[in-house]
């Protein structure tokens, strides 16, 4: 299993196979700085203004991806519950704020309907973050699907996959969730 060569980051998953669904997590304890491309046709997120080059939000401590369309960003604040008893945030005189972006795919279609993860999932994704991150069908990718033009059952799995690069002391992973419907 290959391990992340960056520093300050560490990413964990919840997967649920029975009702095909997930979230991944990738936490930065010391923060970090983020961008996120958005596509498709009615995305769903939350906080991910504060990635936008236009606000001065400060650092990112993580990025919550995960499936249950909008009942899916409920899972963010699991994240949240894990960062501010590790105290990973910006310190605002005596409260730790976390910033952390969340995005959500379209999974409702396979598995059980309605099935999406829980504050207590992401919670349990945190717990499980370490320095692997693992590709394929497994976390916010477990229910993922792409080819869908012909519907869902005519699909092929889809899933998360990411990549590493470094130019001098730049160092940029990319973590994707692949949903596409064409």
């Amino acid at each position: 299993m290959p391990e992340i060569p960056i520093d300050n980051l560490i990413v964990g998953c919840y997967t649920d196979g029975h009702r095909c669904t997930g979230c991944t997590v990738a936490i930065f304890p010391k923060g970090g700085v983020g961008g996120m491309e958005i596509r498709g046709g009615a995305p769903g997120t939350r906080a991910c203004d504060s990635l936008s080059p236009n606000r001065s939000g400060g650092r990112l401590h993580g990025v919550l991806f995960t499936g249950g369309s909008t009942f899916g960003l409920g899972a963010t604040n699991g994240v949240l519950d894990f960062l501010v008893e590790r105290r990973w945030g910006s310190q605002i005189d005596h409260l730790t704020i976390p910033i952390v972006p969340t995005a959500v795919i379209f999974d409702l279609f396979i598995g059980e309907p309605y099935a999406y993860p829980r504050a207590e999932d992401a919670y349990h994704a945190c717990l499980d973050a370490n320095s692997h991150i693992l590709s394929g069908n497994r976390g916010a990718g477990t229910g993922a699907v792409v080819g869908k033009l012909l519907g869902t059952p005519n699909g092929t799995k889809g899933g998360q996959g990411w990549a590493v690069s470094e130019a001098g002391s730049v160092q940029v992973c990319v973590l994707s969730i692949v949903n596409s419907f064409g």
